[in-house]
C-alpha cells in the first residue's frame, strides 16, 4: 500500500534541488500542486522544474494548478492573465467560453501540467467575488459545462469546487471556518444544483472548509464538509450521484486547522471520504501527514481499507492523463490570451457604457434586454427589464500564494 498517493503536496521551491527531489521520492505523492511562486525562475525554468518532476515519479501523477482566470491564476506570470470567470460568463457566449477553457488547457499542457483545480461551481458573492461565474445556479452550469469542454479537449482533467458551495460564508477560510446556515432544501436549489447538473461529467470534486449544520444530520456537530462522513458520503456520493474522486482544499488553511495540526486534518479528511488530501507548502507538514496516515493504517484495518479504495480511484482518474506535455509557442499562446482577454473585457466595458446611460440623462429610456433565464434573485425566471447581475466585491484570492481553491 503506498499511502502517498492519496496526497497532493506542493512545495516553495521554483527550480529543482535535492530537498525537492528527496521530498518527493520519499512521500511518493499522487499529486503535485504548483503555484505562482513555482514560476519564479520563468516559463522555461517552470517548464524544466515540472519535467523533472514528472521523471522523477515516473508512475500516472496528477500536475496541478489553479487556473480559474481572474486574480486566481498560477500561470499569470509566465504567460498572460486569463479573464475573469464573472466577466467571459456574462459575454452570454457559449463558443467564447469553450475557447476560454481549452485556452487554459493549452497553457497548461505547454508545461506539462494536466490538472485544472477548476472551474468554481460556488454561486456568486462578496467572498466569491469575480471567481464565481454568476448568481444563478443555470448560469453557473451553462459556463463551466462550456468550459468544462474546452479542457477536456486539450486532454486536461477538471477539479470543480468548492462543494457544496461557499455562497452563504462570511469568512476567508483561510483564516476560519465559516459556518454556513442554509438550510439543506435551499442549498438542493441553489449551491448543490451545479454539482448535481454536473456530476457525471466532472472527474474530480474539490470539498470546501466551511460547516453546514442545515446539511448535517440532526445534532450533527459543526466540522469541515471536508471531514464530514455524512456530506462526503451520503450528499456527494449518495443523494448527487458522483463517482469521481474527492480532493480535499489545502489542509494548511486556518479553516481546516481549527481542530488540530494538518497530520490530524489529513487523517480526518480521508476517513471521511476524501480520496486526496491537499497539503501545498511545507514539507515538514506533507512527512508529517503521510506518517499519520500511514500510522493510522498500520493500526485501523478500517480505515487502510479506506486508504486503498481512495488509491484505486486516484489511480482510475490519473489512468486517463495524457502521457506528457505539448508543444506550444508559448509566444504565439501568450497572444491568443491576450485576445481572448481583450475580447471579454470589451464585452464588459460595453454593457456597463450601456448600462450608465440607462441610470444618466433622461432622454435614454430603452435598458438592454437581459438573454433567456438571467433573472434576478432565485426564485422562477421571469421575463424582467434591466441591466446583468450585479458585480460582487472584490477577489480574494491570493497572487502567487495559496489563494482560496
Amino acid at each position: 500500500m503506498n499511502i502517498g498517493r492519496v496526497l497532493m503536496i506542493g512545495f516553495e521551491q521554483s527550480a529543482w534541488d535535492d530537498a525537492l527531489e528527496q521530498l518527493l521520492r520519499e512521500v511518493q505523492p499522487g499529486g503535485v500542486i504548483f503555484f505562482n511562486r513555482n514560476t519564479k525562475g520563468g516559463a522555461e525554468a517552470f517548464r524544466d522544474l515540472v519535467s523533472r518532476v514528472r521523471e522523477t515519479l515516473a508512475y500516472p501523477v496528477l500536475l496541478a494548478a489553479d487556473v480559474e482566470g481572474g486574480q486566481v491564476d498560477r500561470l499569470r506570470d509566465v504567460l498572460h492573465p486569463f479573464p475573469a470567470p464573472l466577466s467571459a460568463a456574462q459575454a452570454h457566449d457559449d463558443p467564447l467560453v469553450r475557447r476560454f477553457g481549452a485556452l487554459v488547457g493549452e497553457a497548461l499542457r505547454a508545461f506539462g501540467l494536466n490538472t485544472n483545480l477548476a472551474p468554481v461551481l460556488d454561486l456568486a458573492s462578496p467572498v466569491m467575488g469575480t471567481r464565481a461565474a454568476g448568481e444563478r445556479p443555470e448560469t453557473v452550469t451553462r459556463f463551466a459545462r462550456n468550459f468544462l469542454e474546452g479542457l477536456a479537449g486539450q486532454q486536461v482533467l477538471a477539479c470543480a469546487k468548492h462543494f457544496p458551495g461557499l455562497r452563504g460564508g462570511a469568512v476567508d477560510t483561510h483564516e476560519l471556518m465559516a459556518v454556513i446556515e442554509t438550510t439543506a432544501a435551499e442549498m438542493l436549489e441553489t449551491d448543490l444544483a451545479p454539482f448535481r447538473d454536473l456530476a457525471a461529467e466532472l472527474p474530480m470534486v474539490m470539498m470546501s472548509h466551511a460547516s453546514y449544520p442545515g446539511l448535517e444530520p440532526e445534532n450533527g456537530e459543526t466540522r469541515p464538509a471536508s471531514m464530514s462522513p455524512h456530506v462526503i458520503g451520503n450528499i456527494l456520493r449518495g443523494k448527487l450521484g458522483f463517482h469521481g474522486a474527492i480532493l480535499s482544499d489545502d489542509l494548511e488553511m486556518g479553516a481546516a486547522l481549527s481542530g488540530g495540526s494538518v497530520d490530524q486534518a489529513a487523517v480526518a479528511c480521508v476517513e471521511a471520504g476524501c480520496d486526496m488530501a491537499l497539503v501545498c507548502r511545507d514539507a515538514e507538514n506533507v512527512r508529517a501527514a503521510a506518517k499519520a496516515l500511514t500510522a493510522r493504517a498500520e493500526t485501523d484495518a478500517a480505515f487502510a481499507g479506506r486508504i486503498e479504495t481512495a488509491t484505486k480511484t486516484v489511480a482510475a482518474v490519473a489512468a486517463k492523463l495524457p502521457l506528457g506535455p505539448k508543444h506550444v509557442d508559448l509566444a504565439d499562446l501568450r497572444q491568443r490570451i491576450r485576445r481572448l482577454t481583450g475580447m471579454v473585457e470589451g464585452m464588459e466595458a460595453v454593457g456597463q457604457g450601456v448600462r450608465d446611460l440607462t441610470v444618466g440623462s433622461g432622454f435614454v429610456k430603452a435598458k438592454p434586454r437581459r438573454p433567456p433565464g438571467e433573472g434576478r434573485g432565485r426564485g422562477p425566471r421571469q421575463p424582467r427589464r434591466g441591466g446583468g447581475p450585479g458585480r460582487p466585491g472584490p477577489d480574494r484570492g491570493r497572487p502567487g500564494g495559496r489563494g482560496r481553491r
